[in-house]
């Protein structure tokens, strides 16, 4: 009974470390994404995200890193996220970001990416001119 009650001791504890590592992501991301490991602070930023989906800033973090480390589907993904959840306040941000994967996606040859941001811009900010990319679709 005591190695029981030991075994669930040890098992609350790690339990708990857990939820405060859980809590930590968006700390780890930070320092990660500062010595430029924007792959690693991404990972870090989407774990964050399962927990708050909600949160503008954390979408906006994890939009810059996926933008960096060149992922650049995701970084449609967050930017248009953060179009969404983050309100008005945001969608300029979030508009901007795409322009920056648009252009991104045109300097690497990626048209997957580059169609993706344009469709992500014209659904967060429909009265954005987008003319001057047609060129390149």
């Amino acid at each position: 009974m005591r190695r029981c009650s030991s075994l669930l001791v040890l098992f609350g504890v790690t339990l708990s470390g857990c939820v405060g590592a859980a809590a930590n992501h968006e700390t780890v991301a930070d320092e990660a994404y500062a010595e430029g490991r924007y792959a690693d602070a991404l990972v870090e930023y989407r774990l964050a995200l399962a927990s708050d989906s909600s949160n503008a800033e954390l979408r906006a973090k994890a939009a810059a890193a996926a933008l960096h480390s060149g992922d650049y589907e995701i970084a449609v993904e967050e930017f248009v996220a953060l179009g969404s959840v983050g309100g008005e306040s945001r969608v300029g941000q979030a508009a901007d970001g795409l322009v920056r994967v648009v252009n991104a996606a045109i300097e690497r040859g990626d048209q997957v990416s580059l169609v993706a941001a344009l469709e992500g811009l014209q659904s967060i900010a429909p009265g954005r001119a987008l003319g001057s990319f047609a060129q390149h679709v």
